[in-house]
């Protein structure tokens, strides 16, 4: 069953508060991984969602990873417990920030100040300029000169057109002046700038010496030998027995005293024996005999350290054993009243889910 909206975000202020503290704190990430068994991956997970949604951790795995987490970092169990049901059921309201984080009250007391509003910027005003100021500053062209000017300078010979006023005045007859103003325009139009352009064939013959240089050129370079140098250069032979190997998680490594955890999955322990070495009971670790009886309540879990083996008799079906964050099997004898754990077995269990791609990735 999927959790619902108001548990994820529950779930992330839980994570938000815890991960708060610590770094108020100064405690390591490390610190938490040592103190919990957990895997790298876990305690970041955990740091960003608490774990909820993730299949493979339920409730119970939940509530021993806060009590281990809570201890490390100095808060009550009971709290930390406390806020987890509260995440459980979607209610959770950053309880542990207001009790355990001091900087809480003052980072909720900081408002951003508002920012200022903006304002276009006023356009200045155009100045009014004085009509007879404005006629003063456009200048005038020059008049061009005149026919009588140019006939009076020296060595310049005026061209005039057939039909012109001044031909005509010369052979004796006169033209009516509407018909002499075309030719004067027609005149000026033929004193503009001369463009002297290129032979169009010596633009040819240029074009023609370029493309035959660039034809010697290629076959030049065609037409080159190149044994030579494709002698000298030894031909590499492709690999095709290079294969990647697939990157495995980091091997977990049981110490010679390990922690084993014991979950009251199905039904309150009261009681079950155990044979082991130690067990954590009421934040103290008490040396353990053979076959001694423990109260485990539902839902709660019980940290033990073993050398050898793990045995559990009575109730031995409603216990679930976690080790390095993973559930382990067990085989149940004597009717589900009795199962023994080996340390040995439990390694080769993680071997065999590293070499499986089953563990978590650090």
């Amino acid at each position: 069953m999927e959790p619902s909206d108001n548990i994820r975000e529950a779930g992330r202020r839980l994570a938000r508060d815890m991960r708060a503290i610590r770094t108020e704190r100064r405690i390591s990430t490390d610190a938490v991984i040592r103190a919990t068994k957990a895997a790298p991956n876990v305690v970041s997970e955990f740091e960003s969602n608490a774990l909820i949604g993730n299949p493979m951790y339920n409730r119970v795995y939940l509530r021993l990873f806060v009590r281990g987490y809570a201890e490390v970092l100095g808060i009550k169990p009971d709290d930390a417990l406390a806020a987890v049901d509260e995440v459980m059921e979607g209610r959770y309201t950053d309880g542990l920030a207001r009790t355990y984080l001091k900087e809480y009250d003052k980072a909720q007391a900081v408002e951003p100040e508002p920012l200022p509003e903006r304002t276009e910027p006023s356009k200045p005003a155009k100045p009014e300029i004085p009509e007879d100021l404005i006629e003063a500053s456009v200048p005038i062209p020059p008049a061009p000169p005149s026919q009588e000017s140019v006939e009076d300078l020296p060595g310049v010979e005026v061209f005039e057109p057939p039909g012109s006023t001044k031909t005509q005045e010369k052979s004796g007859s006169r033209v009516p002046p509407a018909a002499a103003k075309p030719t004067v325009a027609a005149a000026e139009r033929t004193r503009g700038p001369k463009v002297l352009l290129p032979d169009a064939g010596d633009v040819a013959k240029w074009i023609g010496a370029v493309l035959g240089a660039a034809v010697v050129a290629f076959a030049a370079w065609y037409l080159w030998p190149r044994g030579v140098e494709e002698a000298s250069v030894p031909q590499v032979a492709q690999d095709t027995t290079r294969v990647q190997i697939p990157v495995l998680p980091p091997r977990i490594v049981l110490p010679d005293t390990a922690d084993f955890f014991l979950i009251a999955a199905r039904d309150t322990l009261n009681p079950i024996r155990l044979t082991a070495a130690q067990a954590l009971v009421d934040s103290q670790w008490y040396n353990m005999g053979v076959r001694t009886p423990v109260w485990v309540e539902f839902g709660d879990t019980l940290q033990v350290r073993v050398t050898d083996s793990l045995a559990v008799e009575l109730h031995a079906n409603d216990v679930d054993v976690v080790v390095a964050g993973m559930t382990m099997p067990v085989r149940l004898q004597q009717n589900g009243r009795r199962f023994v754990l080996y340390k040995a077995d439990v390694q080769a269990r993680l071997d065999s889910l590293r070499q499986a791609r089953a563990l978590p990735t650090g």
